[in-house]
């Protein structure tokens, strides 16, 4: 098992934590589509990065369409894939070329701008966007050799991916 496998097999979702059978969750039945977007995403994600392009998801977490990145909520899927890759790297500090930290904050800077027009009628968006200021402290610094960056970075998006992951039922 390499590094990044390894990292990864450790991040679990918080409604993961919960529950003794991997696809046994009772989750919220009030949740939004948005965090059926970010859900599928994460685990999208992250099994992606660990090299299975099939994944089951939750029947919760299936999207209306084809694909949630055909749907309105396409930002959000992105947003939870996005923040599983930078998570990723997070573990591994410094060793990304300079062009990919630029990559990075493009995106950012798309993803907020999506948010930010949807903040003035959706209060999961103005949520989002105090998150997301969070992340573009540490992304300013980025790239450097300051290993404190990320680690607090990566400690930002874990506690992001925490608050924004679907919620179980209790």
């Amino acid at each position: 098992m390499n590094n990044i496998e390894t990292a990864l097999r450790q991040l679990v979702f918080s409604w993961e934590r919960s529950s003794a059978n991997e696809h046994d969750y009772e989750f919220n039945p009030n949740l939004s589509e948005s965090e059926k977007a970010f859900g599928a995403a994460l685990l999208t994600a992250r099994e992606a990065l660990l090299g299975y392009s099939e994944v089951t998801l939750p029947t919760l977490f299936l999207p209306p369409a084809d694909s949630w990145l055909k749907t309105q909520w396409a930002p959000d899927f992105e947003l939870g894939r996005w923040i599983v890759l930078l998570w990723t790297v997070s573990q591994f500090q410094g060793d990304m070329p300079n062009t990919f930290w630029d990559e990075q904050k493009e995106i950012f800077a798309q993803l907020h701008a999506v948010f930010s027009a949807r903040q003035e009628t959706n209060n999961e968006a103005k949520q989002l966007l105090s998150l997301l200021n969070e992340i573009e402290k540490h992304l300013d610094k980025l790239p450097t050799d300051d290993t404190e960056v990320y680690d607090e970075l990566g400690v930002s998006l874990g506690k992001m991916m925490d608050f924004l992951a679907p919620s179980l039922s209790h």
